[in-house]
């Protein structure tokens, strides 16, 4: 029984004085009795992966790069939406093709880690409060409002707290 020595061989048929053997799916036949894995990756079939291929024994899969999924067909590849997984923003987060970009809110700005804080734009002198008024910083803005001593007439900010009008 010639099939008994060939380990390497999936399917033996002992035949009067010699054998047949054949592969299982994914493999080729070497010297009549060796089956040896096929190397997808490296044929036309290859080119159905849109991004990356992946040999394994008996077949293979497709891949994609970072920023990216296997769509439901196995082969193509599709945008992969970072923004509704967790990621690094900590306020707006933008998807884009194969990536994502953070962003801030108005009023603030990215520090050196990368991160959203609040602009003072009171102490960066980022605002436009006149004459008799104070700059107020809030969260995401500031406000102007009469300083000590002054009342809001007219949309001007006048010294004294009462106003006789004759």
């Amino acid at each position: 029984n010639e099939c008994q020595s060939l380990p390497d061989c999936h399917f033996c048929t002992n035949t009067q004085g010699s054998f047949t053997c054949s592969c299982r799916r994914g493999h080729h036949l070497v010297n009549g009795n060796d089956c040896r894995d096929i190397d997808e990756c490296e044929l036309e079939e290859a080119t159905l992966c849109q991004h990356i291929c992946v040999n394994y024994v008996g077949n293979f899969t497709c891949g994609c790069n970072e920023g990216f999924k296997v769509a439901e067909d196995g082969h193509s590849c599709i945008d992969l939406d970072e923004c509704a997984l967790p990621n690094n923003c900590s306020q707006l987060c933008e998807n884009t093709n194969g990536s994502y970009t953070c962003g801030c809110f108005a009023g603030f700005k990215f520090d050196q880690d990368g991160q959203c804080q609040h602009v003072d734009e009171c102490s960066d002198w980022l605002h436009d409060c006149e004459g008799n008024e104070v700059c107020v910083n809030e969260p995401g803005g500031y406000s102007c409002v009469c300083a000590p001593g002054t009342n809001r007439h007219q949309g001007f900010c006048i010294p004294g707290t009462s106003h006789d009008f004759i």
